[in-house]
């Protein structure tokens, strides 16, 4: 980059304001460097009486205008022959722009050099080691990083010695936010991430991990209302340690809502029993296990169904297997529901007469029979049925439709 020149003022007019309309302003308009602008350059646009006054610490131009002769440049007077107003600062001492931290040589340096850096100096005065050499900015760009991760003010300043030492060994911005991952204070933010470096998978960014956050705080919202979720950073650990993503939690908690919380019976207890009395309550908590998977889970969340159905209308328990065997085959739960329903109307098909010898229970044969999930069981019914219907046509047994039962003259 070349050198930048405060331009001087046409020689033969020491009262030609510098304005938009003058080779000189727009000389300095093309060389200076906005990020690093401290002042106001140029912003006398009528070179006049008192137009420095109150604009201490600012960069001027380097020209020298004094009308009245009496050796004081008149922009710091407030009229012909008044004293200057300009604010001199002690012996070795510069002033200092409130609005950036450095002083005039400062300012100037950096203008004519962006990419200058400074020893301690007003620009970093919180470094405890002056003689380090500190990138202009480097701390602000790494406290605003922190910020938008989601670091709040005190947090931020348990990290700060650490950033400050990291900074003055020189170490770039870019690096010591690669660097502060292994920091106590920033895994207790982001415990996921170093829950997946530690099982062997690749840690997110902060950023992503921030937006798996809201994910995953949406996706709770959506499909499990009024449920309790326990603690979010044990919920992104155990994900992210187990290498779940964010896809697959939304497919995985909308089991619960389809399958468990949706449902016209209630399965959430069937299928918490499932795990075991010390299974954890929350829902949450068992579809996001990344130990069990998908498949599995959705297998469950349909048989805990098929039991809890059957319970509820049946009033009778069905085992897990007979349960594993009519989801497997594809019913709804509308369907499921229907056929239970119409065979709760048959029990007294399956109480036995003193002549019947087959034991056929509901619970099984029964439920087996109306599923289709054992041929044996449906044979077994169908000739009870028809013993039935021949008993009860000849004036005597009990007889059993599909959606009517009822008593035969003789129930012995």
């Amino acid at each position: 980059m070349a050198d930048f020149t405060i331009p001087e003022l046409p020689p033969d007019d020491p009262t030609t304001p510098i304005n938009e309309t003058t080779a000189a302003y727009e000389a300095f308009q093309r060389n200076q460097s906005s990020w690093m602008y401290a002042g106001n350059v140029g912003q006398e646009a009528h070179p006049g009486y008192g137009t420095w006054i109150g604009t201490d610490g600012q960069i001027h131009t380097t020209d020298w205008i004094d009308r009245d002769g009496d050796g004081i440049d008149d922009r710091w007077q407030a009229g012909p022959g008044q004293p200057s107003r300009k604010k001199t600062p002690p012996v070795g001492v510069d002033v200092v722009n409130p609005n950036t931290g450095l002083t005039g040589q400062q300012a100037l340096d950096l203008l004519k050099d962006p990419n200058a850096i400074y020893k301690g100096g007003s620009l970093f005065p919180d470094l405890a080691d002056q003689s380090s050499i500190v990138a202009p900015g480097s701390l602000a760009v790494i406290n605003s990083t922190l910020r938008r991760w989601g670091f709040n003010i005190e947090e931020i300043g348990g990290l700060s010695s650490w950033v400050q030492s990291q900074l003055q060994a020189g170490i770039d911005v870019a690096s010591v936010l690669i660097l502060i991952y292994d920091q106590p204070d920033f895994q207790s933010r982001f415990p996921g991430m170093k829950a997946a470096v530690d099982a062997g998978f690749a840690a997110v960014s902060p950023d992503d991990y921030i937006e798996y956050e809201d994910g995953l705080r949406e996706y709770i919202d959506q499909y499990l209302p009024s449920e309790t979720v326990g603690n979010l950073d044990t919920l992104m650990t155990t994900l992210l340690g187990g290498n779940i993503s964010i896809e697959q939690v939304k497919n995985r908690l909308q089991i619960a809502y389809d399958e468990i919380l949706n449902a016209p019976v209630d399965v959430k207890s069937w299928f918490l029993q499932e795990y075991g009395e010390g299974a954890d309550a929350m829902l949450a908590t068992v579809l996001l296990d990344p130990d069990q998977s998908f498949t599995d889970l959705e297998q469950t969340a349909k048989e805990a169904y098929t039991q809890a159905a059957a319970s509820e209308i049946l009033s009778n328990v069905i085992t897990k297997d007979t349960a594993s065997k009519i989801a497997s085959l594809g019913y709804t739960q509308e369907s499921q529901y229907r056929q239970f329903t119409n065979l709760a109307k048959q029990e007294f098909l399956y109480l036995e007469k003193l002549t019947e010898t087959d034991d056929l229970r509901i619970a099984r044969e029964g439920v087996e029979s109306a599923f289709g999930v054992d041929a044996d069981a449906a044979m077994a019914v169908a000739r009870r049925e028809e013993e039935r219907l021949s008993e009860f046509s000849g004036g005597g047994g009990a007889y059993t439709g599909t959606a009517i039962t009822g008593f035969g003259a003789i129930n012995a």
